[in-house]
């Protein structure tokens, strides 16, 4: 991933996934990667953040890689984001589990996206490029709402309480059912703003049915 005007030193990103060995085996041989988000790996490395979902690849646990041609990788936390940035790019992850917390699944998406917007501000990388949400089981009732759509009320006001855009403009993401564990939300964001690209032959999210949206 690059902007146009800059070269491939100062800000290039690239992902690749690896089995957890191999990527486990990037860390060994000298400095961690940039980031990674482990699937199915039972370590909890401050580089590599997983989210307890089965992975149906005969290699087991994978991992996606994130590599950047920045300068030193610092590490922090705001608030309940952990985060790893370089001077262009930010990868944050918040996990957040209901039994824990004792709060529903609209309160703890409010609370993980005002965390993260916060971040973004703070850091000064500041536009997020890509969203990944993992909810334990995402289509089931939550007394009188489906489980996702109360994660999409508590998004959206997230969204709107920050002053983002929460439709047309909102970076691009999904949300993806896992069978346990907690509400995971991984992030990546740069210091410039992307350029968004729409599949003209996929349904905009903006346009989503009302079935799917949060009211």
């Amino acid at each position: 991933m690059r902007f146009q005007g800059e070269t491939p030193s100062s800000s290039s990103l690239r992902v690749e996934r690896l089995s957890l060995a191999d990527s486990l085996a990037l860390a060994a041989d000298g400095p961690a990667p940039f980031a990674a988000i482990g699937y199915g790996t039972p370590e909890r490395l401050d580089w590599m953040p997983p989210v307890d979902a089965s992975v149906l690849s005969e290699r087991g646990a994978v991992a996606d890689v994130w590599h950047a041609a920045g300068p030193a990788v610092q590490t922090g936390r705001t608030g309940l984001v952990r985060w790893r940035a370089d001077d262009h790019w930010l990868l944050g992850a918040i996990d957040l589990d209901e039994s824990v917390e004792k709060q529903g699944l609209a309160e703890l998406a409010h609370r993980a996206y005002r965390d993260l917007f916060a971040t973004l501000d703070q850091s000064g990388i500041a536009h997020p490029l890509r969203i990944w949400n993992y909810l334990p089981q995402i289509n089931g009732d939550g007394g009188g709402l489906e489980r996702y759509r109360q994660f999409n009320l508590g998004r959206q006001d997230a969204f709107l309480e920050a002053g983002r855009a929460a439709f047309e403009g909102a970076p691009a993401a999904c949300a993806l059912g896992i069978h346990r564990g907690a509400l995971s939300v991984r992030f990546l964001a740069g210091r410039r703003a992307p350029l968004p690209i729409e599949n003209p032959r996929q349904v905009s999210a903006d346009l989503a049915p009302v079935s799917r949206t949060p009211l």
